[in-house]
């Protein structure tokens, strides 16, 4: 029986230390993958359990990125610097007194009363001012037709474009009104004395420095205001030289047949094309200034052994 017993341990023992197949090993490499992949996520587990406990928001730092109590800041300012607040204003429009005789609650009497004081701004209720202006107009012997005019007047325009927006502010209307004078004197300059005309013209000058010197808190003033400073030597050139304009009218009336030339042909498919028109039409706005005839210019131009006429009078 003994012996028995003994084949029986015999043959376990070296079932034991038999070395394993191919596939037994995968095995258990496969099982300690999965024993170590789960022992991660059991600890996951428990973080996540313990952060659901805490009433932590969606930004709140992990544990690892927060300070110690002791390396927190306090909130605010550091230690010195003036609070910020709400200046109290200079002027009050309106005074209130609210009484306090009884509790508002109980209706009891009250004791120890003490004055409380706030100041509370407000912005009114934005209204429509509407104004019907009523201006004349008429004919001066020396001047020709003149208007009575208004400071917040915008344009003289009547009838279906009689209805206007006021200027948003003084400075706006005071440049609108000093180019409005300055177009006046430059319309009869002719018909006055030198002398006259020179002290108005000086007088302009002035005024538009005046104008341009201070700072404005309007963003749309300041603004205007810098790019007028900006231009301000060439501003009142057309009254100095008698050969300059006071506006760009004419320049657009000559580029309007290249305009209108552009829209009915659609444009030019090429560059060469394009280059060909623009002196093209080039020419001829200069030939016709100068009462010239265009095609004359163009059919020497293009002869052979023909040199072109001079473009400039005095060439």
């Amino acid at each position: 029986m003994f012996s028995v017993y003994s084949s029986f341990f015999s043959a376990r023992r070296n079932e034991t230390i038999r070395p394993l197949c191919p596939g037994c090993r995968e095995r258990d490499a496969e099982i300690a993958k999965l024993r170590e992949r789960l022992g991660q996520l059991e600890q996951r587990l428990a973080e996540v359990e313990r952060a659901g406990h805490r009433q932590a928001s969606p930004f709140r730092r992990p544990e690892k990125q927060r300070k110690a109590d002791a390396d927190k800041r306090r909130p605010g300012r550091e230690p010195g610097h003036s609070g910020s607040y709400r200046p109290r204003p200079p002027v009050v429009d309106e005074s209130v007194q609210v009484p306090l005789e009884r509790c508002p609650h109980c209706r009891g009497p009250v004791t120890d009363v003490q004055s409380v004081e706030q100041v509370i701004e407000d912005i009114p209720e934005v209204r429509i001012r509407r104004l019907r202006l009523t201006t004349y107009k008429g004919r001066c012997a020396c001047c020709g037709l003149v208007r009575s005019t208004h400071p917040e007047q915008v344009s003289t325009a009547v009838g279906a474009a009689g209805t206007h927006l006021a200027p948003q502010s003084t400075f706006l209307a005071n440049i609108r009104r000093f180019f409005n004078t300055a177009l006046t004197l430059y319309r009869i300059r002719d018909v006055m004395a030198e002398a006259e005309y020179g002290l108005r013209v000086g007088y302009l000058q002035q005024r538009l420095d005046e104008l341009l010197a201070p700072t404005y808190w309007l963003r749309d003033e300041e603004r205007i205001a810098n790019r007028l400073r900006k231009q301000r030597p060439q501003l009142l050139t057309f009254l100095e030289r008698w050969d300059v304009e006071p506006t760009n009218n004419r320049a657009e009336r000559e580029l309007r047949p290249a305009v209108i030339t552009r829209k009915l042909s659609c444009g030019n498919k090429t560059h060469n094309g394009k280059f060909a028109f623009e002196v093209l039409a080039s020419l001829a706005a200069t030939s016709r200034l100068q009462g010239r005839r265009f095609t004359d210019l163009v059919s020497r131009g293009v002869a052979l052994g023909l040199s072109p006429p001079p473009l400039f009078t005095g060439s």
